[in-house]
């Protein structure tokens, strides 16, 4: 297992990165650090968010970035897009990701995607969580971009925790990255 200390360095890849946040005033700082630094690079960035999160960023990167830069931040609303059909239902979440992304691609404009996953009650959600995290990843590696899935910690068990690490490249918390593949590699080897 590899820890990833530089902080610069922490949205600098194309990665699919679980982000299981505690505290609430970190995750605004990653949130932040993510959009800028997408931002520096010349990408676009669609942020997936419940209203309150996003309305609290968007005051704090009102203050630190301009009206152009913020053009290039897309809100997208994450009770719409993680349960457009009422409940969370891969194949329709996966439809709503192609088409928020495809004019992107059409236009061949780089971005980078950050979404927090929330949830009602739902029978059976953690396996639905599994089917569309394991259909995401799929779809992420085809896709070389970085994406963020942000998991509040106090809803992670640890039956859900071992499966998010299974499907993503890296594991984040509030203050560091940790990388898998080390530990990936070495299972095939065994």
């Amino acid at each position: 297992m590899a820890i990833i200390s530089s902080p610069s360095k922490k949205f600098d890849q194309k990665a699919h990165i679980f982000y299981c946040f505690e505290d609430l005033e970190r995750y605004f700082e990653n949130a932040i650090c993510f959009i800028t630094s997408g931002i520096e690079k010349g990408e676009q960035v669609i942020f997936i968010e419940n209203e309150k999160i996003f309305s609290k960023l968007f005051k704090e990167l009102s203050k630190i970035l301009t009206k152009k830069q913020l053009a290039k931040v897309q809100f997208i609303n994450n009770f719409d897009y993680y349960f457009s059909g009422g409940r969370l239902h891969p194949p329709t979440t996966l439809d709503y990701y192609s088409k928020a992304v495809e004019p992107y691609y059409k236009e061949d404009i780089p971005f980078r995607i950050w979404g927090h996953v929330e949830w009602g009650q739902q029978e059976n959600i953690f396996s639905t969580l599994e089917t569309f995290e394991n259909k995401m990843s799929a779809k992420l590696s085809k896709e070389e971009i970085l994406a963020v899935c942000a998991y509040d910690a106090k809803r992670v068990t640890d039956g859900l925790m071992d499966m998010l690490i299974d499907c993503h490249d890296l594991l984040m918390t509030d203050r560091e990255l940790t990388s898998f593949e080390s530990d990936r590699n070495n299972d095939k080897l065994s």
